[in-house]
């Protein structure tokens, strides 16, 4: 592990990639670590553009409305937000293409946390 590129000062834990390279062989899964980390990156960007320009929205109908293939992938990236404080869940209600309940997605720190 070279020093010069794994200064891990001031990364969110999200994106550490410590999180997603094998203990056993650090040297060859560090490549496919960073690689990983980059593609979470675009992607959490992505998801948090998309709950901030139409926020109230499900994950299905955030992946519906800006054309992604799959739902589970801005699910996904909309938990590890959550997580880092940059979106919440909002209201739970039926989604307009399933009519299954699902919880909304909303920009920012979730307002009624600790409450």
């Amino acid at each position: 592990m070279s020093s010069s590129s794994n200064n891990y000062e001031g990364q969110p834990l999200l994106f550490d990639i410590r999180r997603f390279r094998r203990n056993t062989d650090p040297s060859t899964s560090e490549g496919g670590a960073i690689r990983a980390v980059e593609r979470m990156k675009h992607t959490s960007k992505f998801a948090l553009d998309c709950i901030t320009q139409t926020p109230g929205l499900t994950q299905n109908e955030l992946a519906r409305h800006y054309g992604t293939k799959d739902s589970r992938t801005i699910g996904r990236m909309c938990k590890l937000l959550a997580e880092a404080g940059l979106a919440h869940e909002g209201p739970r209600r039926k989604d307009k293409y399933t009519n299954v309940t699902a919880n909304t997605w909303w920009p920012g720190h979730d307002p009624n946390a600790g409450n």
